[in-house]
């Protein structure tokens, strides 16, 4: 995956067709369910069995080859983010709310891989310090949001940075 973001800083129009593969990735994150690995190659999932090891072997599938995928598509969609905050195009706003909705469903994903590799305490914490990254990241748009945010995925932001009701404390604070 070698997106060139910044082929032209200067450039104020965006194409969402040049970001598709990218933000399809973000969502294939969200959608992991428990006991799945990641085939990266191919972008697919499998459940753990005597084929899908084989598979993984061959193919040099592992933990590391899967965070760095994992950690790559997360840095990237918050630079697609940084690159739509402020356009004036109604097109790039809505892909501007659409990957921020995104990033907050992935992280059941993210917990999902947790639960499947549990005995991996290293990986556990790697996926967590991801988790933990993305959520102080998306703290940071959501307190300097310019109306970019609609009210949905204010309110889906709030959730995440606020989860069980908790009184709401200013994040700059």
């Amino acid at each position: 995956m070698n997106l060139d973001l910044f082929q032209n800083p200067y450039q104020k129009e965006f194409s969402f067709d040049r970001h598709k593969e990218l933000i399809k990735k973000l969502k294939f994150i969200s959608k992991i369910e428990i006991g799945e690995r990641i085939n990266v190659n191919n972008i697919s999932t499998s459940s753990h069995n005597i084929f899908s090891s084989i598979y993984r072997t061959i193919f040099k599938e592992g933990r590391n080859k899967t965070f760095l995928f994992l950690n790559d598509v997360i840095d990237r969609s918050f630079e697609l983010l940084l690159l739509y905050k402020d356009s004036k195009k109604i097109s790039d706003k809505i892909t501007y709310s659409h990957i921020i909705d995104d990033l907050v469903s992935s992280i059941n994903g993210l917990k999902n891989l947790q639960n499947t590799y549990l005995n991996d305490r290293n990986f556990y914490c790697d996926i967590d310090t991801l988790i933990g990254s993305i959520f102080a990241r998306l703290a940071e748009f959501y307190e300097n949001d310019n109306n970019n945010l609609t009210k949905e995925t204010k309110d889906k932001i709030r959730k995440f940075i606020f989860p069980e009701n908790k009184e709401e404390l200013k994040l700059d604070e």
